[in-house]
């Protein structure tokens, strides 16, 4: 079981998933009819990248040089999914 927005839900497979823009690997729960997301939490508290949003500019990651922008979509930061 996972916490997510609404309630909990069980999650009965896991993928390991390459992300190209982060050059990571992460395991995933499979959920039906969820998006893929991704937690910005774990992003900076383990695997080293800094989170910024300052007031009228884009959100981004970083790590070391490396820049990641992202779009926001109802005040939440978005990057391009794969389909």
């Amino acid at each position: 079981m996972i916490q997510t927005a609404n309630d909990t839900a069980p999650v009965a497979y896991e993928a390991q998933v390459y992300v190209k823009d982060l050059d990571l690997k992460v395991w995933c729960g499979i959920l039906e009819n969820s998006p893929a997301v991704l937690s910005v939490g774990l992003l900076t508290t383990e695997e080293g990248y800094d989170f910024m949003w300052e007031i009228n500019l884009s959100s981004y990651l970083q790590k070391d040089d490396k820049r990641i922008y992202c779009t926001s979509e109802m005040n939440v930061p978005t990057r391009a999914a794969v389909q």
